[in-house]
């Protein structure tokens, strides 16, 4: 049996998320001699459709960790390879997991968090 690796945040493994991509740095204008600059830092993206009251709690509680010290670990899939290798980046930060209208009470729907900061 395989075993991929999984999301990390601060050690903490999170349930496998419906969607994960890469936000790409935005353009910030363009430098003297025409060439065209960017914003060095990307940005991560964890969305799930549909979580139980105890997994969207596991996402809150690792926030309310973070959310003291400022800084995050994140193990992410490496930017741009095909390989699907994952990596730990440090030095990032996390928003607190929002949730959209919930499916029932015990289903939190639309979860999302944002993880920025991230430098290679």
């Amino acid at each position: 049996m395989t075993v991929l690796p999984s999301f990390k945040l601060n050690g903490v493994s999170l349930p496998s998320p419906t969607s994960a991509q890469w936000v790409i740095p935005t353009e910030r204008g363009k430098d003297l001699t025409g060439q065209t600059r960017y914003n060095g830092l990307f940005g991560f993206t964890l969305t799930w459709n549909l979580l139980t009251q105890t997994e969207y709690n596991l996402l809150y509680t690792t926030w309310l960790g973070h959310y003291g010290s400022g800084t995050a670990t994140a193990q992410l899939p490496e930017y741009n390879n095909a390989t699907y290798q994952f990596r730990v980046y440090s030095g990032c930060v996390f928003d607190m997991p929002i949730f959209g209208s919930p499916y029932d009470t015990n289903y939190p729907s639309a979860i999302k968090i944002e993880i920025r900061r991230i430098s290679f």
